[in-house]
């Protein structure tokens, strides 16, 4: 995988979403549920809006934005993307895993 495409699957696509859902899991033990979800959502969008900025510094886009609305017009669909990708994978995870807990067979 390059470089190229590793930005892409970061700002287009899960990854984003993915990276900051493991990092929490891995260190966000001892942090709120508040927290988690504030760092949840902002650290998806600015992640995305790093990897979008690196892959426009490094030339991986072929138009990139010039102006602060273009800026906002190219990260912002893409951030909502990831955050949403996050909590589905939250959904998928954590919400199923603690129904799966709290059925009872007879």
């Amino acid at each position: 995988m390059t470089w190229q495409e590793v930005l892409v699957w970061v700002f287009g696509g899960p990854g984003a979403g993915i990276i900051i859902y493991a990092a929490l899991e891995e260190w966000g033990s001892k942090l709120s549920p508040k927290a988690k979800r504030y760092i949840s959502i902002f650290g998806t969008i600015g992640l995305v809006a790093a990897a979008y900025g690196v892959s426009v510094w490094f030339g991986f886009v072929d138009n990139p934005p010039n102006t602060v609305k273009a800026w906002i017009e190219q990260v912002a669909p893409l951030a909502l993307t990831a955050l949403g990708m996050s909590q589905i994978i939250h959904g998928e995870r954590q919400l199923t895993y603690k129904q799966n807990d709290n059925v009872t067979t007879t």
